[in-house]
């Protein structure tokens, strides 16, 4: 049995473990023993802390996720302007540069524990990223379980797009756009363009399709 308080750092390598193999080799290659040496751990404490490959994966998928809404959460700070806020949602979604994603702090084991000293957050370019993120999405596409991860952790996000929004609106800097309707249409501007680089569809650099997504949110939500 596991040491007792190893529960947050061993969860926290064995996740990083799952996004570092997804990047590299893809969903379907990856197995138990794989994750195991590649976190550096037993396979036996993999299953200790995670029932399965299924669920393994499924709560790798909310904390990959989830990584990105920390992050805006992180960044975004209440004396913004709403218009710079949004311009953070982008940025998260188009990074430049690697990525440190703090993939421990939503885990609902983890949550309102000290962050795992194990190591930092582990790093990834935005071709890594977009790999992960399309891998999961094919698998998400087939079956109910993902996609309950992704509306639940998708709901957060729009949620939070539409604070920033009605923040805007009630400062004069928005138009008056539905608040429920807005951050949807945003998000899927968003979303379509990260599948179009992923599948290699013109592609751009990042700060390409940064300055698109900002300067169309900025025509359909600028109030000026």
């Amino acid at each position: 049995m596991p040491k007792v308080g190893m529960e947050p750092i061993r969860r926290t390598q064995v996740i990083r473990a799952v996004i570092d193999a997804v990047a590299e080799k893809g969903l379907e290659a990856l197995t138990m023993d794989a994750v195991a040496k590649r976190a550096d751990v037993s396979k036996g404490v993999v299953n200790y802390y995670f029932a399965g490959k299924r669920d393994l994966l499924l709560q790798s998928f909310h904390a990959f996720l989830e990584s990105y809404n920390q992050q805006i959460v992180d960044l975004i700070q209440p004396d913004m302007k709403a218009m710079e806020m949004m311009g953070i949602v982008i940025d998260v979604c188009f990074p430049d540069g690697d990525v440190a994603l703090p993939l421990w702090k939503h885990d609902p084991k983890i949550e309102g524990k000290a962050q795992p000293k194990d190591g930092p957050d582990p790093t990834f370019s935005i071709d890594q990223l977009g790999k992960v993120f399309v891998h999961f999405l094919t698998k998400t596409i087939l079956d109910r379980d993902f996609q309950e991860v992704y509306q639940k952790v998708y709901n957060t996000y729009l949620e939070g797009m539409k604070t920033i929004i009605q923040h805007g609106i009630a400062a004069g800097e928005f138009r008056d756009v539905d608040p429920d309707e807005a951050p949807y249409g945003l998000m899927a501007l968003i979303e379509g363009m990260v599948m179009y680089r992923n599948i290699g569809f013109r592609p751009l650099s990042p700060q390409n399709y940064r300055t698109v997504c900002k300067d169309i949110a900025r025509r359909y939500l600028d109030n000026s």
